[in-house]
């Protein structure tokens, strides 16, 4: 499997980074962003190992998954042979608001999973 970040989730690592380095150092940044890559590393062989995200089980949409990455989730859609990281967002966000705006509504411009790189 390949891994491709879409443009929003990489605005969200950005917003991340910036938010780890002024709240903690850089040292701390760096351990959270090593952690993520483990883990999102885990789906080149287990792409299936996130689970639906109950807020979209809910309403009967299960093409997304997700995985819990420190104080943050990922959630990732996979495509043919590649996943596509999609959205990290701190669990004590309002995650429906989120997953509205960005997964729920029609694509546009290079945000769609389908549309970067």
């Amino acid at each position: 499997m390949k891994i491709r970040y879409t443009a929003g989730a990489r605005s969200d690592l950005l917003q991340l980074r910036r938010y780890v380095i002024g709240r903690f150092d850089s040292a701390a940044w760096s351990r959270s962003l090593a952690e993520l890559r483990d883990r999102v590393a885990l789906l080149v062989d287990q792409p299936r190992l996130g689970s639906v995200p109950p807020e979209l089980e809910e309403l009967g949409i299960d093409r997304y998954l997700e995985l819990a990455v420190g104080r943050n989730r990922l959630i990732y859609e996979l495509r043919g042979d590649t996943v596509f990281v999609l959205l990290v967002v701190d669990h004590r966000r309002d995650f429906q608001a989120i997953l509205a705006r960005r997964l729920l509504e029609p694509p546009t411009g290079d945000a769609h999973a389908g549309t970067d790189e």
